[in-house]
């Protein structure tokens, strides 16, 4: 999943194109997902996919320890035989002929009737799905759109009316582009990702590390019929492109056993130049080069197997904790890794004064440790400890507003929260959720974010208590009574408490 915006790269986000032949392959994309760094992943669903297969992966993102959300695009692009058995279900023009969309489909009313009825009853059935479904707090299921903001306030409206069934199912948060989550730009797809059997991670994390620049990416000048990369010993795998920006340098470890070694390639311009790369037995990894230098690099491997390691000339970057990468991201950098594990990264300039952060999976945020020593930065990463699962590491320099990618990931977490407490219909946490999305809105510093978060979690701990205490009331009421099943209030304030 990326949580980015028009300008920012996509590093968190693996979108998913769901169908039923595809649940075999579940398990073998989820983890490439996972070794490309992507913390949350979007299932881009078609029209009327069955609900409990759809709560099936969602199980399963869970259990790998992806956050969830389902795109919801098919609500605004029907089958062809359902606009046919509805033609007044599609958008004309002053003519009155079918209006197509840029993908040449017919473009549908989001709006009309039948269209709408079945769009309820779908979200319905996935509410009812979930209603028996035990998912861990910091499990964050949101049901997403890059339909207009029309439909996505008819929706959450019909969710918060008296038509809702609320006292069975929670209402499922519908975000649009509007709220953070930017639909319209390119996204990965891993399982439909067009790369060769024997390099398709590789080739993930490179699209994850280049972005929108990768599709421009070229062989360098006058290099036909030219050797462009190659090892300084046997079974290793080199693919090599440049943009106006960049260059992207693929490496893909073939034998059952380490490299540690140096690899020559040659410049946009075919100057060879040469890196020091170590990688573990039939590994994969990805490096970003700027100007000759290292930037950034994604690998995967185990803790066990050793560091993996680039070195250039002036830079290099160094992890020791098995899967892991390290992302350009403005002036900063975002850290990801699957294990604890210590990152060292060396540059050619020296370093400003920088602050490091840890997101957890939570969206919680705090401040942690690194050592600079001039154009060294080193920094513990932990993966996992007491106070919870880590999404990722950022660090920022010093008086620097937010970079895109980064503040694309903490706006959507302020409005997925967002949605989560105005479903509890508690004017206090209404407010407090009003307050988070004027937030996400207008988010520009860090202290902002933390400021917000740690208010919504002041509120919705005082929530809880005194929520705790009412059921507790009307329990032991109803037990005195001699009444066995619990009552529609105790039932609405169990599944508020579950939301908070």
């Amino acid at each position: 999943m990326s949580f980015r915006s028009a300008s920012s790269t996509p590093i968190l986000l693996a979108t998913f194109a769901l169908a039923d032949e595809s649940r075999d392959r579940w398990p073998l994309d989820l983890a490439a997902a996972g070794m490309v760094g992507a913390t949350a992943i979007a299932a881009a669903v078609p029209w009327g996919y069955p609900a409990a297969a759809l709560i099936d992966f969602a199980q399963l993102c869970n259990r790998l320890g992806f956050l969830f959300a389902c795109d919801l695009h098919c609500l605004i692009t029907p089958p062809l035989d359902l606009l046919r058995a509805n033609p007044t279900a599609v958008v004309r023009d002053a003519d009155g002929q079918p209006v197509l969309t840029a993908a040449g489909q017919l473009q549908a009313d989001p709006l009309h009737g039948v269209l709408r009825d079945l769009a309820r009853n779908w979200l319905l059935e996935l509410a009812q799905a979930l209603h028996t479904t035990q998912l861990p707090a910091g499990t964050f299921i949101g049901f997403l759109s890059d339909a207009s903001d029309v439909i996505v306030q008819e929706l959450r409206r019909w969710q918060h009316s008296d038509a809702w069934p609320g006292q069975l199912y929670h209402a499922l948060p519908i975000l649009g582009g509007a709220d953070g989550w930017p639909f319209a730009q390119p996204m990965l797809r891993l399982a439909q990702a067009q790369a060769t059997a024997t390099n398709q991670r590789a080739l993930a994390m490179l699209a994850h590390l280049a972005g929108a620049d990768l599709h421009v990416a070229q062989l360098p000048t006058g290099a036909e019929g030219m050797h462009i990369a190659w090892a300084d010993a046997p079974g290793i795998g080199l693919h090599v492109r440049h943009s106006a920006n960049a260059s992207y340098l693929s490496v893909d470890r073939e034998l059952a056993e380490a490299y540690s070694g140096v690899l020559t390639y040659r410049n946009a311009v075919s100057e060879l130049l040469h890196l020091h790369v170590n990688i573990g037995p039939t590994r994969h990894g990805v490096v970003l080069l700027r100007d000759e230098e290292v930037v950034g690099a994604a690998f995967d491997g185990d803790a066990s197997e050793g560091v993996w390691l680039v070195r250039a000339m002036r830079s290099s970057v160094v992890f020791n904790g098995g899967s892991g990468a390290i992302i350009p991201c403005g002036n900063g950098i975002l850290l990801l890794a699957e294990q604890s594990g210590r990152f060292q990264i060396r540059r050619s300039t020296a370093w400003e004064t920088i602050h490091a952060y840890r997101l957890f999976t939570n969206g919680t945020l705090v401040v942690v440790s690194c050592q600079v020593e001039a154009t060294h930065l080193t920094v513990p990463f932990v993966a996992i400890d007491a106070q919870g699962a880590t999404d990722l590491y950022a660090l920022i320099p010093a008086q620097e507003a937010l970079p895109d990618p980064f503040r694309s990931r903490l706006v959507i977490l302020l409005s997925a929260r967002a949605e989560m407490l105005l479903i509890t219909h508690i004017p206090r946490l209404e407010a407090i959720a009003r307050q988070l999305q004027e937030r996400a809105m207008n988010l520009h510093t860090i202290t902002e974010y933390i400021t917000a978060w740690e208010a919504q979690l002041d509120a919705s701990a005082q929530a809880r208590m005194h929520l705790r205490q009412q059921v507790a009331k009307l329990r032991a009421t109803r037990l005195l009574a001699g009444d066995s099943p619990a009552t529609d209030e105790e039932l609405r304030i169990e599944q508020v408490l579950a939301i908070l």
